[in-house]
């Protein structure tokens, strides 16, 4: 069914009156001249829905677009995006367009990015074909899907990073205790020195896996069900021989204690031959069915590195300079 309006008798019924919260003006029947208050009706309409046309993309020509200027917030900073036309389209593509949360305005034809990832406001999808498009709205068969609803229901689609101190790493297996000085052989070791790092073993023609681990506690803020990243920034300080693995699991913390799912989505790095500090980013399903996270919610972190240098004689081992958790958050 349609949605409904009210009686036709409720509707004439206001005639001559005002909107009590938009103090839109409702003409009144048989007035003359009715075009100053029919002027008067739209200016109103026009000033209440100003607001809704920020960053509103629209056409401008066969390939082009532009976006409507628009003010938001990115944190504590607010930005005010100016009117932009002129902006390019690439042809017979569907083309995402979106704001970075600093305000650049972005356009590709892969997708939006992930919001956990990277904050943006999405803006529209335009689809193109042979070489120019439909510049109404999808709804109204035209090529221009509209997504700026979910920035005006959502905080921007943020972020918030939160830095996990080397020195809260503990034994994967006696989470009471501290790391080893260095890479025992079973657990990541704890650099003895400021600006801490975690070290593996040094080996030479041998391969060992150590682990470490470390408790997350999800903030208030967290948006229930969303995926979280776990970014580890490591290497190896010399190339190894054999494949050399850098992994992560993640389990929920329950009543019962750990409960069995890993919900870590992403398999484990091969860092081999990464011998220069580079961001490793691990997602955690957020949404797992029976494992769904909430606000509250306490993770368990384990931190896997397995260096291997089996048939060679390369004598390094494995670093981890900084770990942090990138958590969606309204």
């Amino acid at each position: 069914m349609t949605e409904q309006y009210p009686s036709d008798a409720e509707l004439n019924g206001l005639s001559g009156t005002t909107d009590n919260e938009q103090e839109v003006l409702f003409i009144t029947t048989g007035e003359a001249p009715y075009y100053t208050s029919f002027y008067k009706t739209l200016y109103r309409l026009l000033k209440v829905a100003r607001r809704s046309g920020d960053c509103r993309v629209f056409k401008d020509d066969d390939l082009t677009f532009g976006v409507r200027a628009g003010r938001y917030y990115n944190g504590d900073t607010a930005v005010n995006y100016a009117e932009v036309l002129a902006q390019a389209l690439t042809n017979n593509q569907t083309n995402y367009i979106y704001l970075t949360a600093a305000g650049v305005l972005t356009v590709n034809t892969t997708g939006f990015p992930t919001p956990s990832v990277t904050a943006h406001i999405p803006l529209a999808t335009i689809l193109t074909d042979a070489g120019t498009y439909d510049g109404r709205d999808l709804s109204e068969g035209g090529d221009i899907t509209d997504y700026r609803g979910r920035m005006f229901i959502n905080v921007c689609g943020s972020s918030n990073t939160i830095g996990i101190p080397v020195t809260s790493l503990l034994k994967h297996d006696a989470m009471k205790d501290a790391l080893p000085d260095a890479g025992d052989g079973t657990y990541l070791g704890l650099a003895d020195a400021a600006g801490s790092v975690i070290v593996g073993s040094t080996t030479n023609n041998t391969q060992v896996n150590e682990k470490a681990a470390f408790y997350l506690v999800l903030p208030r803020e967290y948006i229930a069900q969303a995926d979280v990243t776990i970014r580890l920034n490591a290497k190896v300080d010399v190339a190894r021989n054999a494949e050399s693995l850098l992994d992560v699991v993640v389990k929920r913390v329950t009543n019962a204690g750990l409960d069995a799912t890993d919900l870590c989505l992403t398999a484990a790095k091969d860092l081999k031959a990464v011998t220069a500090f580079a961001d490793q980013d691990f997602t955690i399903d957020g949404d797992a069915t029976g494992d769904e996270l909430a606000p509250g919610d306490i993770l368990y972190v384990e931190v896997a590195f397995e260096t291997d240098d089996t048939g060679g004689s390369s004598n390094g081992h494995a670093e981890i300079g900084k770990a942090q958790a990138i958590i969606p958050c309204r």
